[in-house]
C-alpha cells in the first residue's frame, strides 16, 4: 500500500488480477468475453470495450487503478531504433497544423 492509497483509502484495482476488481466490473468483462465471437479462440485478442467505457469508468469509480505496460519490438522496429534511434513522438494534429 502506497501513502497516497493509505491517506485515501480508496481500493486498489490490479488490471491484471481480476480478484482485485469490483463484482459488477468482473461480471461485465467476463459476459463480454463470453459472448465474443472468436474465429481461433486459441489466439489472443483484446476485447471490444470501447462501446461500453463510460460504464466501466463508472463501475471502476472511487478506485485507484494499477497497471503496467511492456511492448515487444517486432524485428524491423529494434533494426529501425538502431539504425536511427529514438525519435521524438508529435500527434499528426501538431505537425499538419
Amino acid at each position: 500500500m502506497t501513502l497516497a492509497h493509505a491517506a485515501t483509502s480508496r481500493p486498489v484495482v490490479d488490471v491484471d488480477s481480476p480478484t482485485t476488481w469490483p463484482g459488477p466490473l468482473a461480471d461485465l468483462i467476463y459476459k463480454t468475453a463470453d459472448e465474443a465471437e472468436l474465429d481461433e479462440p486459441a489466439l489472443y485478442v483484446d476485447l471490444e470495450l470501447e462501446n461500453r467505457e463510460s460504464q466501466i469508468l463508472d463501475l471502476l469509480r472511487g478506485h485507484l487503478l494499477r497497471a503496467q505496460h511492456c511492448t515487444r519490438l517486432l524485428d524491423h522496429e529494434a533494426d529501425a531504433l538502431r539504425a536511427h534511434g529514438l525519435r521524438p513522438w508529435m500527434p499528426l494534429s501538431l505537425m499538419t497544423a
